[in-house]
């Protein structure tokens, strides 16, 4: 009682003020040389505005501007707690934005609102371009934007329409010359061309046959069927049998070369084969073998009937009766057919 404080507590702190004193309830200096009962004091704090830096990591060409307020800022300009800045920034041409982080300031609405010193980072990665060229030059695609060490997203495979030989399967983009190209880390402006795998085309054979004669397809000495798959190319070795007794309607071979017997594939291979039995014409003639009596057309086989008979006049020695049909050296008599025939 009566006596002074003896150590005051540690001066308290307050964010954006400074402490000024203590004092009472009612704002007056707080006395604590002689002390007679029991007091309550209270911080009094001066608002000061605390400065704090503006730094900007900018390693790119890309710009970043800083205002406060309307303010543009220049390299070691200050801002105090609670200003609000705007901050813009303009990528370089063929690049984009990688990083941009502000620390030491709180992003409200637009702006950014100071509660510290303020450390802006910007970054900037260089993109490049990919031409996609076929295989005769033109351009399939050109992807802008790529981002350096990073993938194309360019995925589609391309087509070649085959020629009169050959069909075409994509096999890989190259560069110009055909040499490996990445396309999974681009550093630079690409040029990729596609490159094909080729084969002979694909051809079916179709044979069209509805008779009994032998018809015989070899391609290597492998007997071929109808709805067999033939290569451009290939060489087909194709021969008939005809039927005996029978002639030649009908033979074809569309899809092919000829030299021969053997047939060089250009397409879709058609065989179109046909015989039909063969036609006979025997004549009757008289002794005279000028006289004619009839003509009958008989086919291969079957046989050749003339049932009327023929006579001969009596002369002053002999009466004649006839005695049949004379034919390849015999004698065929009254009444018979000639059967089985197979020539005129």
């Amino acid at each position: 009682y009566g006596q002074p404080i003896g150590e005051l507590p540690a001066e308290p702190t307050k964010d954006a003020y400074t402490f000024d004193k203590w004092v009472d309830k009612d704002g007056n200096d707080a006395v604590f040389t002689n002390v007679t009962k029991d007091i309550d004091v209270y911080a009094l704090y001066q608002k000061e505005y605390i400065e704090y830096s503006v730094t900007i990591n900018n390693t790119s060409t890309g710009k970043v501007t800083v205002y406060n307020d309307l303010t543009l800022l220049q390299p070691g300009d200050t801002v105090h707690y609670g200003d609000k800045l705007s901050i813009y920034y303009e990528v370089s041409p063929n690049f984009v934005l990688k990083t941009f982080t502000v620390d030491g300031a709180i992003l409200t609405g637009e702006k950014y609102v100071v509660n510290g010193n303020v450390t802006i980072t910007y970054e900037e990665s260089e993109t490049f371009t990919v031409n996609y060229y076929n295989y005769d030059g033109s351009l399939i695609y050109s992807e802008t934007g790529v981002v350096i060490g990073t993938e194309s997203k360019y995925h589609k495979i391309p087509t070649r329409e085959p020629d009169e030989a050959y069909e075409y399967t994509f096999k890989e983009w190259t560069d110009k010359d055909g040499g490996q190209i990445d396309l999974t880390n681009v550093t630079s402006n690409l040029s990729a061309y596609a490159s094909y795998t080729s084969e002979y085309r694909k051809f079916a054979l179709s044979v069209q046959n509805s008779t009994n004669a032998k018809l015989s397809i070899t391609r290597q000495g492998e007997e071929l069927k109808n709805g067999a798959i033939v290569s451009y190319n290939d060489v087909l070795v194709i021969t008939y049998e005809l039927t005996e007794g029978y002639s030649l309607v009908n033979f074809s071979v569309e899809g092919a070369t000829q030299d021969g017997d053997s047939y060089t594939v250009t397409g879709n291979v058609k065989v179109i084969f046909s015989e039909a039995a063969s036609i006979y014409t025997v004549n009757y003639y008289d002794e005279d073998k000028t006289t004619l009596f009839r003509s009958l057309v008989v086919g291969h086989g079957d046989a050749a009937v003339y049932s009327k008979i023929p006579t001969k006049d009596s002369d002053t020695t002999f009466t004649y009766t006839f005695a049949g049909w004379t034919f390849d050296g015999k004698t065929y008599t009254d009444g018979q057919s000639v059967y089985n025939l197979t020539s005129n």
